[in-house]
């Protein structure tokens, strides 16, 4: 019978340090850093609070008016610089959007914004006709 509870408390602890593994990064995200992998995520027309939840506070930020530009943010880590250019009106959260950005990698690797892909919905609309 003492093998039989022993057994039992061994597999429930088992369990409960299986949840306790799976859910750690949800319950305690870590904080957002600027990865080639969080860089992707990005788009032209994204808005600059959006891009401050995926890769965290900017480290360098400049102003400037040429090409309507209106700020540039920065932001380094290990292996990657990313810097990003907004422009246009400010929407009515304050924000500016994306007009264009830069992934600079230390092995000198370039990758620039794109566009953001249609999704699933504006596809079927563009077959559709709508």
């Amino acid at each position: 019978m003492k093998k039989q509870r022993l057994g039992g408390a061994l597999l429930l602890l088992s369990v409960m340090i299986g949840v306790a593994v799976i859910c750690w990064p949800t319950l305690y995200p870590s904080q957002p850093v600027p990865t080639p992998a969080n860089f992707n995520r990005l788009y032209i027309g994204i808005q600059q609070s959006d891009v401050a939840a995926i890769l965290g506070p900017q480290m360098h930020r400049e102003m400037t008016y040429n090409d309507g530009v209106v700020l540039s943010d920065t932001w380094e880590s290990d292996g990657c610089k990313i810097l990003i250019q907004y422009g246009g009106p400010l929407d009515v959260s304050g924000s500016h959007t994306a007009i264009n950005g830069e992934l600079t990698t230390d092995d000198g690797r370039t990758l620039k914004l794109q566009p953001r892909a249609p999704g699933i919905l504006e596809t079927v609309r563009g077959w559709l006709g709508f």
